[in-house]
């Protein structure tokens, strides 16, 4: 479910002066040694402050070490994990509860029994854009393929072990990287959710509902509608996350234009 970022970062070098010159000319013992003094005193220099650099560079850059240690760090986490969640809980109840003539009977739904969901025109919300128009889906997410629940089920729960994981050993002061983290756990959790407790998730946003495919194009299976998918808030998040987790991957991992 989400990316495991490479966090190396690269070291500074710089060269001081080479100890050990051959003085000024050349001409008597003294200046040589002097020389090799003045010399190994800024290599010296140098190489504390390259230390210095690189410590402040690599640790400075994860004050407090890992995420999982960072309070701040887990607050952003489970802030985005907990609104996550709750809206899509939430806009899921609503859904099957007002949408339809009747509220869905959610029994109906874990017993696939026909007829759960009686007839009902889609809501518009924004004419031509958005919709709601209630379904269930037994597959994966936005609709897409079909499938046995508990596979779906085992999966979210290793994707669940797989974020928290990487959360954990995370920069801690790559808070945006961990909303991302956060969009990601509170999706999986809103469709496992349901896969437990219905056997199938809750859908109810209908994009571009009245928009066709043009020149006569259709999907395989004969549907014409430009986005015939369903989806909820957690398959948003989901998406958005990883999405917001590949940027930030790869804008990390970008080699750097010297000036």
């Amino acid at each position: 479910m989400g990316t495991k970022p490479s966090a190396t970062q690269g070291k500074l070098v710089e060269e001081g002066p080479q100890a050990g010159g051959d003085g000024v000319g050349g001409v008597s013992a003294k200046p040589q040694a002097a020389g090799a003094c003045e010399g190994e005193m800024i290599a010296g220099k140098n190489a504390g402050g390259n230390v210095g650099k690189n410590v402040g560079k690599n640790v400075g850059g994860q004050v407090g070490g890992r995420a999982g240690r960072s309070r701040g760090a887990w607050v952003v986490f489970l802030v985005v994990l907990g609104v996550v969640l709750g809206s899509d809980l939430i806009v899921k109840s609503w859904s099957f509860a007002t949408v339809a003539d009747e509220p869905v009977s959610m029994a109906m739904v874990r017993a696939n029994e026909p007829g759960a969901i009686g007839y009902h025109e889609p809501v518009v919300c924004v004419p031509g854009i958005l919709a709601l128009h209630l379904t269930v889906n037994r597959g994966a997410v936005f609709g897409l393929g079909d499938g046995s629940q508990w596979l779906f089920i085992a999966v979210s729960v290793i994707a669940v072990v797989v974020v928290v994981r990487v959360f954990w050993v995370s920069p801690a002061t790559l808070w945006l990287y961990h909303a991302g983290l956060g969009m990601l756990l509170g999706g999986a959790l809103g469709n496992m959710y349901d896969r437990l407790r219905f056997m199938a998730v809750r859908d109810m946003f209908f994009l571009f509902p009245d928009v066709r495919l043009p020149f006569g194009w259709h999907w395989p299976g004969g549907n014409d509608l430009l986005y015939p998918w369903i989806f909820n808030v957690a398959d948003v998040a989901l998406l958005v996350g990883v999405l917001l987790l590949f940027v930030i991957s790869w804008r990390r991992n970008a080699p750097q234009v010297s000036q």
